[in-house]
């Protein structure tokens, strides 16, 4: 995998934790444009798929819609 451009942090709030009593969770996350090279992605215990695409896929996740708008190397993206 090779990155073709970092993104910066993005902040991230969810209303539910996997914490009991915790309240919200709240985390940052630095996003990433990459090209998969070869080989398989490993997933984490977060993460139980994952799915590529090409052009963007509605719903569009609000996350996910803001490191598109990020890129400047996606100039095809909205």
């Amino acid at each position: 995998m090779d990155i073709v451009e970092s993104l910066g942090a993005f902040e991230h709030i969810y209303q539910t934790a996997d914490v009991p009593d915790a309240g919200r969770k709240h985390y940052l996350a630095n996003g990433y444009v990459v090209d998969v090279t070869g080989g398989e992605l490993t997933l984490d215990d977060q993460h139980e798929s994952v799915r590529p695409f090409t052009t963007p896929p509605e719903p569009l996740h609000t996350n996910v819609r803001a490191y598109l708008e990020a890129a400047d190397s996606l100039s095809q993206w909205p």
